[in-house]
């Protein structure tokens, strides 16, 4: 189903408020974004923005699991988001490695591995706006853990996963 990119982006901004009032659970989440899964499509924006407004339903569902503690709920979450966008992919490699969710090793392994693809495919004055746009994260204990963690979290996954021979 598709819906209008001014309902998906209210929807979005009320769940991400919810979720980083830190006082949520997922399904306070579901309430907000729940009729929205079924999103195959985004009208009045590009394909890429699609994807990603798809995927962001799904990640902002995951972080709602995340803060409320049910972090097997929360994974799968993310790995569906994993479908459509990689750019909570630090976010879900800290978390699967952290709780030992074994079974999400393989999957959050291919996120971080897309979302560096995607990282230096980006030109350099992309990637310095976004640093400039993430400088406020300096004050967010729970962020600069993820990213403090991003390249051991990437090799314990890269160690544990068990390749196809």
């Amino acid at each position: 189903m598709k819906y209008d990119r001014t309902e998906i982006g209210l929807a979005l901004g009320a769940a991400h408020r919810l979720v980083n009032s830190g006082r949520c659970s997922g399904e306070d989440v579901l309430n907000i974004l729940g009729k929205y899964h079924d999103c195959t499509g985004v009208i009045g924006i590009s394909e890429h923005f699609q994807n990603q407004s798809i995927g962001l339903i799904h990640a902002l569902t995951a972080d709602g699991f995340r803060v409320g503690k049910q972090f097997a709920i929360a994974a799968e979450w993310y790995s569906k988001t994993s479908q459509y966008w990689s750019g909570h992919a630090p976010i879900y490699a800290r978390m699967v490695v952290e709780h030992h969710l074994a079974e999400h090793y393989a999957r959050a392994l291919a996120t971080i591995e897309s979302w560096d693809r995607e990282w230096r495919q980006r030109t350099i004055p992309n990637r310095t706006f976004y640093v400039l746009g993430k400088w406020t994260a300096i004050f967010d204990a729970e962020w600069l853990s993820i990213m403090w963690h991003r390249n051991s979290d990437r090799k314990f996954l890269e160690k544990n996963v068990i390749r196809p021979a």
